[in-house]
């Protein structure tokens, strides 16, 4: 039968590697927050992007219109000038100029056309990059709110397991609650480790002497000669 210390160091010892299992849960937590910042923060540039392209494109199109409407004047100032030219040589110069800006404010069509189907295209996928924008933002919100839910829990059954832990640990003798203490503060493994295959530390893996192991089968406090972990004998001998 087990002995009452070992029962009660045991009981102690599941308690407070829960308490650290849960303590590297919330470990996580703000790194996990961070990132999902991130994403949002990622998703907001991704949505701004193609906002200020298509607004960018509208722009060109109003300094393309602009363009025109100056060349369409001066082809006007250039017809009224050519009307009061006498010298042929003039007049041909004037009808070149003319023409060369016929063939800008066709370029100048062309490029507009070619914008304004741009600028449809720009707006579909505006409206898709809103869309997008929204469903990924409304996940990420979800996830961060799901993190907070899960931190708030896991706060609270940390604390209860604190105090559980605190009640246990004051029935224990003080020196044994002290060795206890100082192998649970190491975070290697479990403080106490059974006796496994007869001869054999369950955290270390290594031999014990028969000194040690005629320790433990006395039901005292004993350390294992390697790692100094709590060893005891399980009831069930694996």
């Amino acid at each position: 039968m087990m002995r009452q210390w070992l029962t009660e160091l045991l009981a102690l010892q599941e308690i407070d590697l829960r308490i650290r299992e849960t303590r590297k849960k919330l470990e996580v937590i703000p790194s996990e927050k961070e990132r999902l910042d991130s994403e949002l923060a990622e998703e907001g540039r991704k949505r701004d992007k193609v906002l200020a392209e298509a607004r960018n494109d509208e722009q060109k199109l109003k300094t393309i219109a602009a363009q025109e409407e100056g060349v369409r004047e001066e082809i006007q100032k250039l017809l009224i000038q050519s009307t009061q030219v006498k010298k042929a040589v003039e007049y041909d110069t004037m009808l070149k100029q003319i023409e060369e800006k016929k063939t800008a404010v066709s370029d100048l069509e062309t490029a507009e056309i070619l914008l304004m189907d741009k600028i449809d295209a720009d707006k579909k996928a505006a409206a898709e990059a809103e869309k997008l924008f929204a469903m990924n933002t409304r996940d990420l919100r979800r996830e961060q709110k799901e993190l907070d839910e899960l931190a708030a829990m896991l706060q609270e059954k940390c604390s209860a397991d604190l105090q559980l832990s605190k009640l246990h640990g004051s029935r224990m003798d003080p020196s044994m609650f002290a060795a206890y203490s100082r192998l649970l503060a190491g975070k290697k493994g479990p403080p106490a480790a059974p006796v496994v295959n007869g001869s054999v530390c369950g955290w270390c893996s290594l031999k014990l002497t028969p000194q040690t192991l005629n320790e433990a089968k006395k039901g005292t406090l004993t350390f294992c000669d390697n790692c100094s972990h709590i060893i005891y004998l399980p009831e069930n001998p694996v």
